[in-house]
């Protein structure tokens, strides 16, 4: 360390002595600064800079519909995903979903849950395999086909202690009895 490093280290241990008070907010604003930096950083390296923990993420595709004069962004709606599905040929997989809650029965006391009606191209274009059993078939989809539900691993991990024998189950959903098959 030169000399005028030397005098500069000595007139900061000076100042640190005869006001200790002002060193310490400085201290603290530069911590609170740091942390608040590393905080924001953490949440959109996860939200945005991260890969989607799915194969092949970049082929993924989010679609919306706009409406109106003010092209208001919606879902994509049941029929028009009908259209699509007919019409694609950019696509491997067409699903569409929606997120809902529901009442759940038959486990002990009812209770609400989150829940997403799925369409069967969405485990398919997701790449996601069961734990156990399968996922939803295009012939789940069918009117008149005996209602079926995939549950989340953590569900069947929490709720239902990891049960193997999960699948011979049926539980209440909205007050429609529903078959466990994955």
């Amino acid at each position: 360390m030169d000399a005028m490093g030397r005098i500069d280290v000595l007139s900061a241990l000076r100042s640190l002595r005869r006001s200790p008070g002002v060193s310490l907010a400085a201290v603290l604003s530069l911590a609170f600064g740091i942390a608040a930096s590393c905080a924001v950083f953490s949440v959109v390296d996860a939200l945005l800079l991260q890969p989607l923990p799915f194969a092949d993420p970049a082929s993924l595709v989010f679609a919306t519909e706009t409406t109106g004069p003010d092209h208001a962004l919606n879902a994509v709606s049941g029929p028009d995903l009908v259209d699509w599905r007919s019409r694609a040929q950019s696509f491997a997989e067409l699903g569409g979903f929606r997120r809902t809650q529901v009442t759940l029965t038959r486990l002990e006391a009812p209770e609400r849950v989150d829940a997403a009606a799925v369409q069967p191209g969405v485990f398919s274009a997701l790449r996601v395999p069961p734990v156990l059993g399968r996922t939803l078939v295009a012939a789940d989809d069918l009117p008149g086909a005996p209602r079926v539900a995939v549950i989340s691993h953590r569900f069947w991990r929490t709720r239902l202690s990891g049960d193997g024998t999960v699948l011979e189950r049926s539980v209440t959903l909205a007050g429609q009895p529903v078959r466990i098959v994955g």
